[in-house]
């Protein structure tokens, strides 16, 4: 699954370093920059995919904050 994430960063042209079970990615989110945890883990039902937000920009909007 981690691949298909990276390709999707790719073809985004989004910066990220690869972890072991992470990805840190640094994107815009609705015009603001910010840095993002991605992981996914394998379930019985499917792939559960996380997103965390690590680091908003300071004055992130309160629709980039949801």
């Amino acid at each position: 699954m981690l691949l298909v994430i990276y390709d999707v960063l790719d073809g985004e042209r989004v910066t990220y370093q690869k972890g072991e079970e992470t990805i840190v990615a640094k994107a815009e989110a609705y015009g603001n920059p910010s840095t993002f945890s991605i992981s996914a883990e394998e379930q019985e039902m499917g792939t559960e995919l996380k997103v965390t937000l690590l680091q908003p920009c300071e004055g992130l909007s309160k629709q980039g904050k949801e």
